[in-house]
This record gives C-alpha cells, structure tokens and sequence, in this order.
C-alpha cells in the first residue's frame, strides 16, 4: 500500500464524511426555520 493511495484513500473518506454531515446540519436547519 503506498502513501499516496493512502491519502487518496483518506480524502474520500473525509468527504464522504463531511456530506453526511452537511446533509444532517440542512435538514435539520430546515426543519427548525
């Protein structure tokens, strides 16, 4: 496995992560508006 799969690897799950995140905070925010 080299560094650079590793880190890609990584970024993906971040963003994967951050999405979720994002999506909950919007709906959420809907809701109490």
């Amino acid at each position: 496995m080299e560094l650079r799969d590793l880190l890609i690897e990584g970024l993906a799950i971040l963003l994967f992560v951050a999405a979720g995140i994002g999506v909950l905070i919007y709906l959420h925010s809907r809701e109490l508006l």
